[in-house]
């Protein structure tokens, strides 16, 4: 395993944690602050960036890796820019659509996890 691919086994990690935390916080009806969340967002841009130029995953590990450095890319970029959020005015509807936001971030942990299998499979 190359020097690149251990940096980005290590980003994974700190990635899982990352997702988890937010979706539990989601789950809650809240987020991180925007003074972590911009920094998040660019570890996030920097990670997918990196993932597509050190590994060539399978296929189906691959296309989602595509879909979420998508999101990411133009999602981080967006929200560093122009800081959208979900409307504070909107009560217990915020609630709601963070939940949804929690299921996102559930569904790119498991992606992180398979991400790390494929690595470490790899490695061997």
């Amino acid at each position: 395993m190359g020097p690149e691919l251990i940096v980005l086994l290590a980003m994974t990690i700190i990635m899982a944690v990352e997702h988890a935390v937010v979706a539990a916080l989601s789950i809650r009806g809240t987020t991180l602050r925007r003074s972590i969340g911009i920094p998040a967002a660019t570890y996030e841009i920097l990670y997918y960036a990196l993932a597509l130029a050190t590994i060539f995953p399978p296929m189906a590990l691959a296309l989602v890796l595509y879909a979420f450095a998508v999101t990411h890319f133009a999602g981080g970029i967006a929200y560093i820019a122009a800081r959208p959020r979900i409307s504070e005015g909107i009560g217990a509807g915020r609630r709601g659509l963070l939940r949804y936001y929690a299921a996102y971030e559930l569904a790119e942990l498991v992606f992180l996890i398979a991400l790390t299998a494929f690595l470490l499979s790899s490695a061997l």
